[in-house]
């Protein structure tokens, strides 16, 4: 059974450049967002979700 890659690098210069047009594409099952300023796409699943920090009124971090 095949894997999906993590990472496709130069996209514009592949079958999968279509990408650029649309944010990201399926590949092998797996959804994958294009990143225009290194030209790759990255599996949606691996990307981590960033919390905002909480800060109380005096910006201080709790």
């Amino acid at each position: 059974m095949k894997t999906a890659p993590d990472e496709i690098h130069n996209v514009s210069h592949t079958q999968l450049s279509i990408a650029r047009h649309y944010g990201g594409c399926v590949f092998n099952g797996k959804e994958y967002v294009y990143f225009q300023d290194e030209d790759k796409l990255v599996r949606k699943d691996l990307l981590k979700k960033k919390k905002p920090k909480k800060e109380d009124i005096n910006g201080k971090l709790f």
